[in-house]
């Protein structure tokens, strides 16, 4: 998409997906991570958008084939990807080097797919919630890329997958919306919740409600200003911190 012309342009992928994890690298491209091809399965191809060249190259493929799996992009450049699903729901993780590719790290403490990832401002990476096979998890894990370590912090106030997590100023985020399921079926979520990890572990609290319940939602941050859009709403809601 070309904002000062308005238009959109085609440029094709070499491998058709979806359910990938999609990050934007240091440098401005985007990587396109696993994800799903129908009468194929699960994917371990990973390829690279570079804007100035308007082009998808091949990257370094993952060491498990996964979708609907957390990534994250890390401070010093590299992705987080953790769980996902295959035949079911993973555990494993590892980090992909936009240089060196990927190499294996301490699996997850909870095999889940579809939850949230997102960075702190302290460099820890922070997953929270996500399917676990029967249910919707509140589980909560930082990952510590010096010492390539996962710590359990305490459990969010409500379970979820398919929510939203945004790193907040100073040592904290925001997890909102996202699909609450159990024996009496699927729920869309407005809830949110804020954790303070200014001391991990960290400790949640109840944070401001959505104005409609949404999952799977687009969520990009201008100016300090978040813009949620989509996610079974057709509305758009901002969030300022």
């Amino acid at each position: 998409f070309q904002p000062g012309t308005q238009t959109w342009t085609d440029v094709p992928m070499a491998q058709p997906r979806y359910y990938h994890a999609s990050v934007k690298l240091l440098d401005g491209r985007v990587v396109a991570l696993g994800g799903y091809r129908p009468g194929y399965g699960a994917l371990a191809d990973v390829e690279v958008f570079d804007p100035a060249t308007a082009s998808w190259t091949p990257g370094a493929g993952l060491l498990q084939a996964r979708y609907v799996l957390g990534a994250t992009l890390l401070q010093d450049g590299r992705v987080l990807l953790a769980g996902g699903y295959s035949s079911a729901p993973l555990d494993v993780a590892e980090i992909w080097d936009p240089v060196t590719g990927s190499s294996s790290i301490a699996p997850l403490p909870t095999a889940a797919s579809e939850f949230p990832m997102v960075t702190l401002t302290s460099g820890e990476a922070l997953g929270v919630g996500g399917f676990v096979g029967t249910a919707s998890a509140d589980a909560t894990s930082t990952f510590n890329a010096s010492t390539g370590s996962w710590t359990t912090s305490p459990g969010a106030p409500f379970g979820q997958y398919g929510g939203a997590l945004l790193a907040l100023p100073g040592a904290g985020a925001l997890l909102f919306g996202g699909h609450e399921y159990s024996a009496l079926g699927y729920l869309h979520l407005n809830e949110s919740a804020v954790l303070d990890a200014s001391t991990l572990p960290g400790a949640w609290s109840p944070g401001p409600s959505l104005h409609a319940r949404r999952v799977w939602m687009g969520v990009v941050t201008a100016e300090a200003t978040t813009v949620i859009a989509g996610g079974g709403a057709v509305s758009l809601e901002l969030f300022a911190p």
